[in-house]
């Protein structure tokens, strides 16, 4: 059931482990970001080499404030595929802690908001044409 939520709602999850810098993603998030689980071992590298440029500093900076400061993040960025095709991402991530209050963890969830974007733009344009 796990697994058609996520599909169902365009949904992936993720962590990352600070220390061992180890991945996880869900079966949905390799769907979202176009990587074959059977041949793409997770890592922050290259889901950040996936992050539109013009984005990647700011999704960066956002898993290392986490990191240092243990706040949850949310967050809007592209991702840029081969051809220039472009979807759109909600991301959310949270600090886990050990009992000593360490930040061990981060996790998170992803949402692809490709099509949500796409309608605001054509009722935005919609809404400029009519006015002119």
């Amino acid at each position: 059931m796990h697994g058609r939520g996520q599909k169902l709602t365009r949904t992936g999850t993720w962590a990352l482990n600070v220390v061992t810098k180890w991945c996880f993603w869900s079966p949905e998030l390799f769907r979202i970001l176009e990587f074959d689980p059977a041949s793409t071992d997770p890592s922050i590298s290259t889901f950040l080499d996936r992050v539109h440029p013009s984005d990647r500093d700011a999704v960066q900076q956002n898993i290392d404030l986490a990191i240092h400061t243990g706040k949850d993040f949310a967050q809007d960025y592209r991702l840029l595929f081969g051809g220039g095709t472009t979807k759109y991402v909600h991301s959310i991530g949270h600090p886990v802690t050990n009992k000593f209050g360490e930040i061990i963890d981060i996790i998170g969830a992803a949402t692809e908001i490709t099509d949500r974007v796409c309608a605001g733009v054509r009722l935005a344009q919609r809404i400029l044409l009519s006015r002119g």
